[in-house]
C-alpha cells in the first residue's frame, strides 16, 4: 500500500525495480558513482540483510565512501524514537 503513495496508481508493477525508486536495484556503475551513502539499521530491522547487502554491493562496485551501521536490539525508523537510543549511548557510539 505504501509503495502505491510514493510510486503513484499501478506503480509498483510499473516502476517496481528501477533503480529510480531504489538504489537496491542500481548497476555496479550507479553505484559506484553515488554521493557518500550512510545506512543506518537496527538488528530486529526487517530490511536489515537488504541493508548489508546494498553495502556489499558498493563497495564491490568501487564506492568509496559507503558505510553501514547496525545497532543492536533496534527496529525499524529507531531514531524517530526516544527509546531509539536503547542501548544508553549516542548511536554515534553504539554502532
Amino acid at each position: 500500500e505504501e509503495a502505491e503513495v510514493y510510486l503513484g496508481r499501478g506503480g509498483i508493477r510499473r516502476h517496481g525495480r528501477d533503480w529510480r525508486v531504489s538504489p537496491f536495484f542500481a548497476p555496479a556503475a550507479r553505484l559506484k558513482s553515488m554521493p557518500p551513502v550512510l545506512l543506518h539499521v537496527g538488528d530486529y530491522e526487517l530490511i536489515l540483510d537488504e541493508s548489508v547487502h546494498l553495502h556489499g554491493r558498493m563497495e564491490k562496485a568501487g564506492h568509496k565512501d559507503a558505510t553501514v551501521c547496525v545497532y543492536p536490539r533496534m527496529w525499524h525508523c529507531f531514531h524517530e524514537y526516544a527509546e531509539g537510543g536503547g542501548v544508553g549511548q549516542p548511536l554515534a557510539v553504539a554502532s
